[in-house]
């Protein structure tokens, strides 16, 4: 009898313990499922992002791309007109040159002309 007693008391400690470990994993799994969900959220969320930094960054680079063909057409178009100059530079050194030299038989033949008139 006292057996019998002990043993119901048991069976119903037991059968408590199981209902309220089935609740507790019942609330345990819900937790986990919303946990689950709101990563899964986030997650979406981030792949948006990640996918218009990636747009932002492919639109950037094309720009880049631009300016450096801008960039290198502008240097080759400085090179041309430092050429340009360079050549003015020389016809105008080539020119004055010339100049001095005509002055200076100007100058001579002025002097020719003037001691052989004397």
């Amino acid at each position: 009898m006292v057996v019998d007693i002990q043993l119901k008391e048991m069976q119903s400690r037991l059968d408590e313990a199981e209902s309220a470990a089935s609740k507790g994993g019942k609330k345990m799994i819900q937790k986990m499922e919303s946990r689950v969900h709101e990563l899964e959220s986030i997650l979406e969320s981030e792949q948006r992002r990640s996918a218009e930094a990636d747009k932002n960054m492919r639109k950037h680079e094309k720009r880049v791309q631009e300016l450096m063909s801008q960039l290198d057409e502008s240097r080759r178009s400085h090179d041309q007109y430092r050429d340009a100059v360079d050549q003015l530079e020389t016809k105008i050194k080539t020119f004055k040159r010339q100049a001095e030299e005509a002055v200076s038989q100007s100058v001579c033949l002025s002097k020719f002309k003037s001691k052989t008139h004397l």
